[in-house]
């Protein structure tokens, strides 16, 4: 018999591991679907172990209050007179469970001294011990857990009467989100995933709900010539109630101080307690040349699309900043981000875009020692280009150290500890970085491939699908997905994929080898064509060696897939640090003593 049952839903799993962890710690046996064994019965085992627990703890959510596991378990729960609910956001428990009392664990980011665990630990010794019953409170229909550390900043509005300056408004947009992103008491989404708010009319407490907070900044911009008004408002969006409104004006040089102030006093109005550090990052920003930061926020407006020809338009942007003004360490960091992307593509060799990279990102730190997206990109350039695991690590980690609410560098970072073979805390990071994006088709992209590492294909193969369904010509969705599509034997699905990925990258030979192999051969006898346009075509122009090793790995070719392997090394391949965890080529390839010698000559740290 154990002391506690855990009841939650999947997408909740980082915080329920969190919490598992450190009631373990203290003591107590916790029962949660991890604890599961290979081959038992799911269902009854969770209804024995739901059955003899001492203590249930339900974890409402806005995905909790939805799944009928959930609400079955909480039934149960409730009947036995053992229910202790736990709320992990803004949402409202079910009717029927309204009357119990909810320990709030929307701020709860871990910590094994918080007021919650005091209180969960509480409710539960009542049950241990049998000293006395639930308590009971008898909540408002709108009440909910109250908690102020998590936000979301939805796209501020273009107040100034020109299109042309939406650029600037989304540049003000992201630029508010970075800067309540470094204080590490809050819980920040991200832009991309609030991006999906624009323009919607949903309810405010809805969004909320889906978002996972509990506190929702709106608000405007107006631009005239070189003068800027920013208004905001914040709002409790329980109750629609607006906090706090409050408008900044500054001109174009003193860009960077107003959307500090505006970070500050929102800080200041949830009453969050700034570090000594946070409060040295968000005072006395530097003046900035006006024709310097617009044309940084040009170019990531280009960087943020990710395609071959808007990183090229986003390197034109920097560089046009850097005329500006030489010293603007955020261009820098930008030029370094847009090669670390052109690099990842295969459209350019990596000895070219490798040292640009590198080059680039040394002077932003130079400039700002403090620049979270250049020790980020120096932890892409450590890991996918150099090869370097210990300084690809430090990297991320003082990245996140910097913006704790950085969800690119969580999910990158998830993707080097598999790599590395560290495929636990790979999950705990991938968690982190749904929280905070949960709506990024390139953050759940990366999280696909982390379920490869996994061979958890299934997941994989749906959340791929749940991918190319809003952004149906992600390169990198159909990248990834052939690979869990072969290895579930759905050999036409992963042909059409295939296909489909090379469609998206405009490579009309490839399609047509492609086409003409399968209506000879089938499936492996195109992927072979296909393999051997992409070798023809590598001896005019640079193509990834790993991508033609990928063709004919997936075609048994064994021979011709050893030698692209080994010419991938050769070339610096972006794609070859993936080689020894990641399943991508079949055993045959791997046990071949060429591709074996390359696994040790790329030097991986010992597994964990």
């Amino acid at each position: 018999m154990v002391d506690v049952f855990i009841s939650y839903t999947r997408t909740d799993r980082a915080q329920i591991k969190s919490l598992a962890r450190v009631l373990e710690d203290d003591g107590y046996s916790v029962w949660w679907d991890h604890s599961i064994a290979g081959g038992a019965a799911f269902a009854a085992e969770i209804e024995r172990a739901l059955n003899d627990a001492k203590a249930v703890v339900v974890a409402w959510s806005v995905s909790g209050v939805q799944s009928d596991w959930v609400l079955d378990e909480a039934s149960t729960a409730k009947q036995a007179g053992k229910l202790v609910p736990i709320g992990l956001d803004a949402t409202l428990p079910p009717i029927g469970f309204r009357q119990y009392q909810v320990v709030d664990f929307s701020a709860w980011s871990g910590e094994r001294d918080a007021g919650a665990i005091a209180a969960l630990t509480q409710s539960i010794d009542r049950f241990l011990h049998r000293d006395a019953p639930t308590a009971r409170i008898d909540l408002p229909p709108e009440s909910v857990p109250s908690a102020v550390s998590a936000i979301a900043v939805l796209p501020l509005e273009n107040f100034s009467g020109d299109s042309g300056q939406q650029f600037f408004v989304d540049g003000m947009h992201e630029a508010l989100i970075a800067e309540l992103s470094k204080i590490g008491a809050l819980k920040v989404i991200s832009r991309t995933s609030t991006r999906v708010y624009s323009g919607s009319t949903k309810p405010l407490r809805e969004i909320a709900a889906e978002l996972g907070v509990t506190k929702i900044v709106e608000g405007s911009v107006i631009r005239v010539e070189n003068d800027v008004r920013i208004t905001i408002r914040l709002i409790d969006a329980r109750t629609d109630t607006n906090l706090w409104a409050e408008s900044f004006d500054r001109d174009m040089s003193n860009i960077l101080r107003l959307q500090q102030e505006a970070a500050r006093a929102i800080a200041e109005k949830i009453n969050v307690a700034l570090t000594p550090a946070e409060e040295s990052r968000l005072a006395g920003a530097p003046q900035v040349r006006p024709e310097a930061y617009e044309a940084y926020l040009k170019g990531m407006f280009h960087w943020y699309k990710l395609t071959p020809q808007d990183l090229q338009s986003a390197l034109q942007c920097f560089d046009a900043a850097l005329a500006a003004d030489p010293d603007y360490a955020p261009a820098y960091a930008g030029i370094a981000a847009a090669w670390a992307g052109i690099q990842q593509m295969g459209a350019e060799r990596p000895a070219v875009a490798g040292p640009r990279m590198k080059s680039a990102v040394d002077k932003a730190l130079e400039l700002d020692a403090n620049l979270s997206q250049a020790h980020f990109t120096y932890g892409m350039y450590y890991t996918w280009t150099a090869w370097d695991w210990a300084k690809a690590e430090s990297s991320f980690q003082r990245a996140i150290e910097l913006n704790p609410n950085f969800p690119d560098a969580y999910a990158y970072y998830s993707h080097y500890l598999n790599i590395t073979g560290r495929f636990d805390e790979a999950e705990t990071q991938v968690e982190r970085a749904l929280d905070l994006d949960p709506f990024n088709p390139l953050v759940r992209a990366l999280y696909a491939c982390d379920l490869m590492f996994w061979e958890r294909y299934d997941e994989a193969i749906e959340q791929l699908q749940s991918v190319l369904n809003v952004a149906p010509d992600h390169w990198l969705a159909f990248q990834a997905i052939r690979f869990p599509y072969h290895y579930r034997n759905m050999y036409n699905d992963a042909l059409g994929a295939t296909r489909s990925l090379y469609v998206t990258l405009g490579n009309s030979a490839v399609v047509e080898a492609l086409d003409r192999g399968s209506a000879e051969g089938g499936y492996r006898v195109a992927l072979a064509r296909a393999g051997d346009a992409l070798a023809k075509q590598a001896e005019t122009t640079f193509v990834l060696p790993t991508q033609i090793a990928i063709l004919y790995g997936m075609a048994d070719e064994v021979d011709r897939t050893a030698i692209w392997i080994e010419k991938a090394y050769e070339a610096g391949d972006p794609e070859l640090p993936y080689l020894k965890y990641l399943r991508r080529f079949p055993p045959s390839v791997m046990d071949d003593p060429r591709v074996k010698e390359i696994v040790t000559r790329m030097n991986y740290p010992p597994k964990l």
